[in-house]
């Protein structure tokens, strides 16, 4: 559990400026392109969510040294996790550990077109 108020209080409460948005074209960018826009990019309330529940920056960590993980990351205010992976079966191997560890996990494919 991960309530939104406490999260954006202390985002408020921190007075960082936001990441720069960005707009990528996800269905027809490279692996390679995905990774770098991910690399370069940030969820502005990670930082407050770690501070409230550090279990998700554990997560993160695990998910993040996942056999083909590209990238990890928290959506929204923390209360769930996300992994991108160079394939379909990496992503099958990590559901299946993340299951074991009693996470909630599932593969899902970003569509193209």
């Amino acid at each position: 559990e991960m309530p939104t108020g406490p999260v954006f209080r202390r985002f408020d409460a921190d007075n960082r400026a936001p990441a720069d948005p960005i707009h990528p074209q996800i269905n027809s960018a490279s692996l390679e392109s995905v990774a770098g826009m991910m690399a370069a990019s940030r969820n502005d309330l990670e930082a407050p969510a770690l501070a409230l529940a550090p279990v998700i920056g554990e997560l993160l960590t695990e998910m993040r040294k996942a056999p083909g993980a590209i990238a990890a990351r928290m959506s929204g205010s923390g209360a769930t996790c996300f992994a991108l992976f160079a394939d379909e079966a990496s992503a099958h191997a990590a559901c299946a550990k993340f299951s074991e560890k009693n996470y909630w996990a599932m593969v899902s494919r970003i569509a193209s077109g």
